[in-house]
């Protein structure tokens, strides 16, 4: 279950950067609004982190808050980069880097 969950999400999150994507690369002029977009949800998301260590006491399984935590920085650093990518890209080249990903 835990593996069709991950890849549903997974799904949801890279549709929403293909479509970044596409705006980025047919106006680069909206970088300042997904930048700022996404630095202010990167607090709430990291939040979500926070939330499920706080409610318990001792956390489980050994798990360790900043693993999570770094994790997720990771995950965002990627995705902006591949937003950086795309606002210097054609719409061509941000279809062919999405078909690319599919073929993986």
């Amino acid at each position: 279950g835990v593996t069709y969950l991950k890849q549903d999400e997974s799904r949801h999150i890279a549709y929403g950067l293909f479509l970044l994507s596409r705006h980025l690369a047919v106006d680069p002029g909206l970088w300042e609004v997904i930048e700022a977009t996404m630095n202010e949800l990167l607090v709430p998301a990291l939040g979500v982190v926070t939330d499920v260590f706080d409610a318990y006491d001792p956390v489980p399984f050994d798990l360790k808050e900043d693993d999570f935590i770094t994790f997720a920085t990771a995950q965002f650093d990627k995705r902006m980069q591949r937003l950086e990518k795309a606002r210097r890209a054609s719409l061509a080249e941000v279809y062919e880097t999405a078909q690319t990903l599919l073929d993986v």
